[in-house]
């Protein structure tokens, strides 16, 4: 064998090599060819880490659907904030009136919104086609799936509870900071959580009481040592949260149990903020991806890359410590970009392909 015949050889071997790792038209086209609805991306989560992921993606002209999710959690946890003053860009204002705002300028680039819940996730044996389906019924195929499906804030299911929620009683301390000003504000947990909320707002308060269900605190002790600068600030301990109460409008009162007496305090409380954790919502992937002890995704470095590849992550399903909206929305960028260098890395799509790919593309019966 001559040396052109050699180096012939191995250019078509690291040629077949190239080829089998990637997707390119013919192998995009093979794998979707006897299916229905495929698009580039599926995004799981209508939040704002999820409409940022979308619009970043939309905006280079792929296919994007983003599975708006169940009714309670469209929109993420800022549609609970009755006035947001910490998103940058905009005036403080509901969070219902953000969420439409993003969903509208989402539409704009193209993108689809679908009223519907991803009940399932799976990937094929080649390990690059993704398979979602839907509450109700839907099977959408993608070659990339971005997960923002958020978390949930762990409340307190006690008498009260639920006719003070969001008019009294709150989860997030940077987005509902105004709503503690002059008044007596209990924070409710014993964690870095609890203590950051103190942090946020002492200024504003005019008294603050937190309350602690063990004999001591799990947070740090630097956060500790800082509290107790604070002389309008005071700590129960050994104490637990059992009643809410008020007048149907207007919290007044929270009815405390010390957890050694079983005696009860009813505290003159006029606003609580709860920081007893939360709970991610990454039950859908955890058979594909990486999770920490506490359900949250794990990616990868400074990317929104999880442990499966053509999967990425972005907002509070990733995130254990800021959970803010703006955030999730820096991060579903993020996700945004990482998802098109996946697709620009693995398929080499021109716009002469995605006219090819376009009939088997997923086209809703209303756009």
């Amino acid at each position: 064998m001559n040396l052109v015949s050699i180096l012939r050889f191995y250019f078509f071997c690291a040629a077949a090599l190239f080829c089998s790792n990637t997707h390119g038209l013919a192998h995009v086209v093979e794998l979707v060819q006897d299916k229905k609805n495929f698009v580039d991306v599926v995004v799981i989560g209508g939040g704002p880490a999820g409409l940022s992921a979308a619009s970043c993606v939309a905006r280079e002209k792929k296919h994007v659907v983003v599975l708006m999710g169940p009714a309670e959690y469209r929109g993420g946890q800022l549609m609970a904030s009755s006035s947001v003053d910490n998103m940058p860009g905009f005036d403080p204002q509901p969070g219902y009136e953000i969420m439409e705002k993003m969903e509208r300028q989402t539409r704009e680039w193209r993108a689809w919104l679908v009223e519907d819940e991803a009940v399932d996730v799976q990937v094929d044996t080649s390990g690059m086609l993704f398979t979602v389906t839907t509450k109700r019924g839907l099977v959408l195929h993608a070659l990339a799936v971005i997960v923002a499906t958020g978390s949930t804030a762990r409340k307190l299911e006690i008498p009260g509870a639920q006719t003070y929620d969001n008019n009294g009683i709150y989860t997030c301390a940077v987005c509902e900071t105004l709503k503690a000003e002059g008044t007596h504000t209990a924070v409710v947990g014993g964690g870095d959580g609890a203590l950051d909320a103190v942090m946020h707002l002492h200024s504003s308060a005019r008294r603050m009481t937190v309350i602690v269900r063990k004999e001591h605190m799990r947070a740090s002790h630097s956060l500790q040592n800082k509290i107790k600068e604070f002389a309008h600030v005071d700590v129960l301990y050994n104490r637990e949260p059992v009643r809410f109460e008020g007048d149907g409008n207007k919290l007044t009162t929270l009815v405390v149990r010390d957890i050694l007496t079983n005696y009860e305090e009813s505290l003159p409380i006029e606003c609580v903020f709860l920081a007893i954790g939360h709970v991610p919502h990454s039950e859908l992937v955890k058979h594909l991806v990486n999770l920490d002890t506490q359900g949250y995704i794990i990616l990868d470095g400074r990317s929104q890359r999880t442990s499966h590849k053509g999967i990425f992550a972005a907002g509070d399903v990733t995130d254990s410590v800021y959970r803010q909206a703006s955030a999730a929305s820096g991060d579903g960028g993020k996700s945004g970009l990482d998802a098109l260098s996946y697709l620009h890395e693995q398929t080499y799509l021109t716009a002469q392909d995605l006219k090819t790919l376009e009939p088997y593309y997923f086209k809703p019966a209303v756009d």
